[in-house]
């Protein structure tokens, strides 16, 4: 028996797509996200607030930081509100629903929420950078923070609810204007007794879900910073712009393995071996095998053959091939390129 999402689960995952679609080029309205904001707030029955843009995450917290100094409260009264709304739309929650789950899968997929996530990770958020201080008053930060994604996401999850009391309906209801706000660009927002602060999602640039642009930035944040990233990679501008002014020196003394992956197949393997002066381990009359021992990471090894073709002036076109750092030998490695051991290949039978 097969599973279906709900009819009204469907139309919101719909809008959440679209919007997806759009992350190269985000829709960026912040009338419309301060009306949404105030909706919510409204709808918890919360008096109307202040809300102001922000375009960076330390200056966020160190607001919310103040504020709860000023307020002297761990939990101001909309996560009080957000909390006892939520609490009773549980109490009303059927054990468990497999359309329920359903959706929540495919609301997480659609918005991309992993991703979204994982860049959390490349912002800075320490408003006291090199000081102690920030300590227990960070997770107060917390409680004033919504994830908009998050916030969605929760949206689908309870609308595929089989029954849909009285409880469910307001908490859905009180989270619908967020919907809104993510359509308006909206990402994080943080809610003190002084005021909102909101905070606008980036144009992002993906293939195959990671972070990756060829020919620019992957990220571009409201306030014009922006960041490159290489299948899911971050690197500097100049490994996506301007691969052919790295050096080899570059490439070898760069910390980060995966960074260094990434330098090396945009500077081109067969040069780095070449520039670096690899160490010839074995050669016979398939090839050359050389080697290269990288610091942190396994060894480059590569193989040098010869077109088995003569060009017209009678030479042989050389090839490098990359191999794993485990083969001995030439003969080895050749076999390797064709899916074959070394004692199963012989040149001499090539088509």
């Amino acid at each position: 028996m097969s599973v279906a999402v709900p009819a009204r689960a469907e139309r919101l995952i719909e809008r959440l797509e679209r919007v997806a679609a759009r992350d190269h080029e985000p829709r960026a309205d912040p009338v419309e996200v301060e009306r949404a904001i105030q909706e919510h707030l409204r709808r918890l029955g919360l008096d109307p607030c202040p809300v102001r843009f922000v375009s960076d995450l330390p200056s966020a917290r160190k607001s919310v930081f103040d504020a709860v100094l000023d307020a002297d409260a761990w939990i101001g009264p909309w996560r009080a509100a957000w909390r006892e709304a939520n609490h009773q739309a549980w109490l009303a929650r059927a054990p468990w629903s497999t359309a329920r789950r359903l959706a929540e899968v495919r609301a997480r997929r659609a918005v991309a929420i992993r991703m979204w996530q994982w860049l959390q990770g490349f912002l800075p958020t320490d408003p006291f950078p090199g000081e102690r201080g920030w300590g227990g008053f960070g997770w107060a930060a917390g409680q004033a923070c919504c994830d908009v994604l998050d916030a969605v996401v929760e949206i689908v999850t309870w609308s595929s609810e089989p029954d849909i009391s009285a409880p469910i309906d307001r908490w859905i209801s009180i989270l619908s204007p967020l919907l809104e706000a993510f359509e308006a660009g909206l990402w994080l927002f943080w809610v003190t007794h002084r005021d909102v602060l909101a905070f606008l999602r980036p144009a992002v640039r993906t293939e195959n879900h990671q972070l990756h642009c060829d020919d620019g930035p992957a990220v571009v944040w409201p306030d014009g910073y922006s960041q490159y990233f290489w299948r899911g990679v971050r690197v500097s501008e100049k490994v996506v712009l301007r691969p052919l002014d790295l050096t080899a020196r570059e490439i070898a003394s760069e910390g980060n393995a995966e960074v260094r992956r990434v330098m090396l197949e945009r500077y081109g393997p067969a040069r780095f071996i070449q520039d670096t002066g690899a160490r010839l381990v074995h050669s016979d009359e398939t090839g050359e095998l050389y080697r290269l021992e990288l610091e942190r990471d396994e060894a480059l090894c590569m193989v040098r053959v010869l077109d088995a073709t003569p060009q017209p002036d009678g030479s042989r076109r050389a090839y490098w091939l990359r191999v794993p750092p485990t083969v001995q030998t030439a003969r080895e490695a050749v076999a390797w390129t064709f899916g074959l051991e070394a004692e199963d290949y012989r040149p001499a039978t090539e088509t």
